[in-house]
């Protein structure tokens, strides 16, 4: 039986945590990033936008979505919203470095990532393929193929996840990714 994803996010709790745990192991970054795009709307800043762009929708991005004709080089849509904040954001941080008035950060639209989760969860082979393998009543490391992680999946959660991606995600407010992997 398919699981309903939008219900453990709703819920929370450990099997929340279990199933982001999942989804950082089996390297998944489109089930991650609609999950923060839910965070990300209930209180949206420029430093978690940008956060959001650079780990999974830049041309380079660590995690990058299974999204590409969403982004760039694609569509530019995303980079083009960028834009406005990251000047806004260096604006405000060389006012600190020089002790100077700051200039206001903006607030970004909380529908900004809006059209790329709306796609993912149409779209997402990532997505599908949890919706219909991952059994919450088994352990995030049980529900991989083997039941137990391969050299790139471990590569990415030692490498990339844990000293990369989890410490800026944190940084910028996604408080609850300091319990992941």
């Amino acid at each position: 039986m398919p699981i309903d994803i939008d219900a453990i996010f709703a819920r929370g709790g450990e099997r929340l945590i279990a199933l982001l745990d999942y989804g950082v192991r089996s390297v998944q970054p489109d089930l991650l990033f609609v999950f923060l795009v839910e965070e990300y709307r209930q209180h949206p800043t420029t430093p978690k936008a940008i956060a959001l762009y650079d780990v999974f929708c830049a041309p380079q991005a660590p995690a990058r979505l299974s999204a590409s004709e969403m982004l760039a080089p694609f569509s530019l849509q995303m980079e083009t919203a960028m834009r406005p904040l990251r000047q806004n954001l260096a604006q405000v941080e060389t006012a600190r470095t020089k002790a100077t008035a700051r200039p206001p950060l903006i607030l970004p639209p909380k529908y900004l990532f809006d059209a790329l989760d709306l796609y993912l969860r149409k779209n997402s082979p990532g997505l599908r393929g949890i919706r219909r393998r991952y059994r919450p009543s088994l352990p995030p490391v049980k529900n991989l193929p083997g039941g137990r992680m391969s050299a790139s999946q471990r590569h990415f959660v030692d490498k990339v996840w844990e000293p990369i991606l989890r410490p800026r995600l944190v940084a910028v407010g996604f408080r609850r990714m300091t319990a992941i992997a």
